[in-house]
């Protein structure tokens, strides 16, 4: 892939759970950890390293543009969850070309996959903004 940057619009609200909070901001190695925790649930033949995704997510795909809010989510009535919403672009400008196509990979799946945690109560419905 050629393209030196990548767009995601969350589209409902989404969050991480990050050691026992959740997290409702978008760092690329929450992302991305996501969204190979996931890929390799579904996967016998090509798992992916999710420590070494979630290292070089967090070293060289630096945001460069992104608007977006912050909102609660009730689950139940009882439970609540705070999220974000947006879109946010990452530079892929010093990320390795090597490991580009895994990232694009993944940015694709996420369409299908959702993003972060409570995906099946309509939590982290994310689209990769092609330009």
């Amino acid at each position: 892939c050629h393209n030196d940057s990548l767009t995601f619009k969350f589209m409902t609200p989404t969050s991480f759970r990050y050691y026992d909070l959740d997290y409702p901001f978008p760092r690329p190695d929450l992302i991305f950890g996501s969204l190979v925790e996931k890929w390799n649930v579904f996967t016998d033949d090509l798992a992916f390293d999710v420590e070494g995704i979630k290292q070089i997510t967090a070293q060289y795909l630096i945001p460069i543009q992104w608007k977006g809010e912050s909102c609660r989510v009730n689950i139940t009535d009882k439970k609540g969850v705070t999220g974000f919403i947006g879109t946010y672009t990452f530079s892929l400008r010093q990320f390795p070309i090597e490991h580009r196509q895994v990232i694009f990979t993944l940015a694709l799946f996420a369409m299908y996959s959702g993003i972060g945690r409570l995906n099946a109560q309509g939590m982290g419905k994310v689209k990769l903004v092609l330009e």
